[in-house]
């Protein structure tokens, strides 16, 4: 139910806003309810239309009866658990079909969900500072809400600060806490994040240059089938090493434009 209605609040307050044109005599409980449902209080906007329709409010009525069953929803993940909240803004900003997202209204659900310290929900409410969907963008509060979900040891949260701190696309570049961040991730099985800490080692950025580390981190992503991972171990490993061939050929076969050159250039000499 809820993934066909991920688009229905701007409609709702279109209804009412149509109200507001042909029931001025109605207009005192017609604006609170208004009002509540656009600041996206829904249990609030609920009792305040329940008593409107008591009194004999067409219109609260008329929104009850065809509404009422997604207001029902609504209230109930503002009064639940802050990981159907955070679940809930995922699906609002990446909806199944050819249903738009609803960034603003997956905001508030994230919002809602990262003060409860959920860390899905600090991501999601990181990503939307970071990309202005659904919010004025905010790289300071993009960061802040990153850190808060990486400190809880959010995998994806933990990758994607080493990527901004290695960039500098969102703050100012920082490879020290880049290769911690990547360390955090890589720690956790994070294939990206191993092969991203392997190349750190190998180039000495944000850390001291160790080719015996790079090797590692490589052949961890590597054998979890990471193809630029499997390029590099198969290039540092020794050319007489069987397994430098086997590891060039594993990348190959997932098209690295890289090892297949390196193996075309191999069978001419």
């Amino acid at each position: 139910m809820m993934s066909r209605n991920v688009a229905l609040l701007p409609l709702l307050l279109s209804f009412l806003a149509g109200c507001a044109s042909h029931n001025n005599s109605q207009a005192a409980p017609r604006n609170d309810y208004f009002a509540s449902l656009e600041h996206y209080q829904f249990a609030l906007a609920s009792s305040q239309l329940s008593q409107a329709a008591k009194k004999g409010d067409l219109k609260a009525k008329q929104y009850l009866k065809q509404y009422g069953t997604w207001l029902r929803a609504q209230v109930a993940i503002e009064q639940g658990s802050a990981d159907a909240q955070a679940s809930y803004a995922r699906q609002l900003a990446n909806p199944k079909g050819a249903t738009m997202p609803n960034y603003p209204a997956a905001a508030h659900w994230a919002a809602l969900a990262a003060k409860a310290g959920n860390a899905q929900g600090q991501y999601w409410l990181a990503h939307f500072y970071e990309t202005g969907q659904g919010v004025v963008r905010d790289p300071d509060q993009a960061f802040y809400w990153y850190q808060q979900a990486a400190a809880q040891g959010l995998v994806l949260a933990q990758r994607h600060l080493g990527a901004l701190l290695e960039s500098g696309e969102l703050l100012r570049p920082d490879l020290h806490l880049a290769a911690h961040w990547y360390r955090q991730a890589a720690d956790q099985g994070d294939s990206q994040a191993q092969y991203q800490l392997g190349h750190f080692y190998q180039q000495g950025r944000g850390v001291a240059q160790d080719l015996s580390a790079a090797k590692y981190w490589y052949e961890l992503a590597a054998k979890q089938g990471q193809p630029k991972a499997q390029y590099q171990l198969g290039l540092l490993l020794p050319a007489s090493d069987p397994k430098a061939r086997y590891w060039l050929q594993q990348a190959a076969r997932q098209g690295n434009v890289q090892a297949i050159d390196r193996l075309s250039i191999s069978a001419v000499q």
